[in-house]
């Protein structure tokens, strides 16, 4: 196994370590979280938003196009970063790394509303778990007056007053301003995947 660590031309730092005689390939990008939320669940619905549609596919199309590939493809939210990462086989590294150019650069944020209900619905269905409660309030006194104190509880409590606009704009903010880094574990040959990467 070899392992490279360096930057993009877009100053970007990327680490990638082969592994030989694997049919899959993985990459991680991850985006520094380095300003409060404007409310509590801005982050958490941008994180879900970002996967439910581009201007290219709506949502339904777009989860089709992955399971077409068999890419796994994700967006995690953690309180100080967000992380897009897919695993795909190495011969649909590329049709992977298009989706993501995709869905980084034109998700539509079209399904805020539905988004929004599915997200209250299963908030309510964690609140039945007394170890969820205890945790969740553990957290906000922990964080007590920080964003990492934005619990399960305070979003749905905030839900309402989330808008649209509050998502886009926290997205926007992530996408020009916070630091990056790229990590891709795999067998294809770094020289091979490398320009399409920087594109």
């Amino acid at each position: 196994m070899t392992k490279t660590v360096s930057k993009l031309k877009n100053n970007i730092d990327y680490i990638y370590k082969k592994n030989e005689n694997t049919p899959r390939m993985a990459l991680c990008l991850n985006f520094s979280i380095n300003q409060p939320e404007k409310s509590a669940g801005v982050y958490t619905l941008m994180a879900r938003l970002l996967l439910q549609g581009t201007k290219k596919y709506n949502s339904e199309q777009l989860a089709n196009e992955f399971e077409k590939y068999a890419i796994d493809f994700s967006s995690e939210l953690f309180p100080n970063y967000l992380r897009i990462k897919f695993v795909c086989l190495n011969e649909d590294f590329s049709k992977a790394l298009e989706l993501m150019d995709d869905i980084l650069k034109n998700s539509t944020f079209e399904e805020f509303e539905k988004e929004k209900v599915k997200l209250a619905g299963e908030i309510s269905a964690e609140l039945d778990s007394p170890r969820t409660i205890a945790m969740d309030a553990y957290y906000r006194k922990m964080f007590e007056n920080h964003y990492y104190g934005n619990s399960i509880v305070k979003i749905l409590e905030n839900l309402g007053n989330i808008s649209a606009d509050d998502v886009i704009d926290s997205y926007k903010y992530i996408a020009n301003n916070c630091k990056k880094s790229l990590a891709i574990v795999g067998a294809c040959d770094l020289e091979d995947i490398l320009s399409q990467i920087e594109e």
